[in-house]
């Protein structure tokens, strides 16, 4: 089943001062790491890829789709300020198909058993589908190409995420050095193929986007406005982004 993920970023050619943001949460189809409860952490087998297809996460502007087989999609809203999102409403249909091989079965059986345990013990209670745990906070957390996405909801359970910024659309490291890194003023952008640049986008570590460049002028950031701490930056060219980690002093 393919699903394709709609995400709205703002596009400007200014520089923007701190402002709430839920990018990066819906640029992605994040995977499924492990679900800790007050009673126990699942943690996802190994085998739960059936046809190529595991659990996701995905989110829009106004409504979300979890899951594959046991697949629950509706509509949420996010409070930017408090960085949450609140489930009002959901569906969901089963479209599994069938194991053709004992390793497809199990896989299957696997992907249910995480896909109902996700359901019914994190997104709402049991036998009540529209008794969601509101709200759910979320944040993010970085470790070189991987974003982190930590969900909890209304009784304190996390969903844990992640994703690997360097997909099949994206261009590799080696096209785009950031210097000098810890950086103080100014950070100059350099690209090995004359790779045109048509957007950055600079967040916090809370995912917040605190500043946005439409056009990079000598290949020269000014960073001396943004306070001192990790950033994450978002290049992006054409139809393709990579996300660079840089610190400043």
């Amino acid at each position: 089943m393919k699903r394709q993920l709609f995400f709205v970023i703002c596009t400007c050619f200014s520089f923007y001062g701190i402002q709430a943001q839920i990018s990066p949460i819906q640029d992605y189809s994040w995977k499924i790491d492990r679900i800790i409860t007050e009673d126990e952490t699942y943690i996802p087998p190994e085998n739960t890829s059936f046809s190529n297809n595991v659990f996701t996460a995905e989110f829009q502007a106004n409504n979300y789709i979890f899951g594959y087989c046991l697949e629950v999609d509706g509509t949420l809203s996010f409070d930017d300020a408090n960085q949450n999102f609140t489930i009002s409403e959901s569906s969901s249909a089963l479209d599994c198909g069938q194991g053709s091989s004992a390793e497809e079965a199990e896989a299957l059986n696997n992907l249910m058993d995480l896909e109902m345990f996700f359901s019914e013990e994190f997104l709402h209670d049991w036998g009540g589908a529209d008794n969601f745990h509101n709200p759910f906070s979320y944040e993010f957390s970085y470790d070189a190409n991987m974003i982190y996405l930590d969900i909890t909801n209304g009784e304190g359970s996390v969903a844990k995420f992640y994703v690997n910024t360097l997909g099949s659309e994206d261009f590799g490291n080696n096209d785009l050095s950031l210097s000098p890194n810890p950086v103080k003023d100014v950070l100059y952008v350099r690209s090995e193929n004359a790779l045109q640049i048509d957007d950055i986008q600079i967040f916090n570590l809370n995912g917040q986007m605190v500043k946005q460049i439409g056009t990079v002028k000598n290949s020269q950031i000014l960073m001396n406005d943004l306070e001192n701490g990790v950033y994450i930056l978002k290049i992006s060219s054409k139809n393709r982004s990579i996300h660079k980690k840089i610190i400043k002093q």
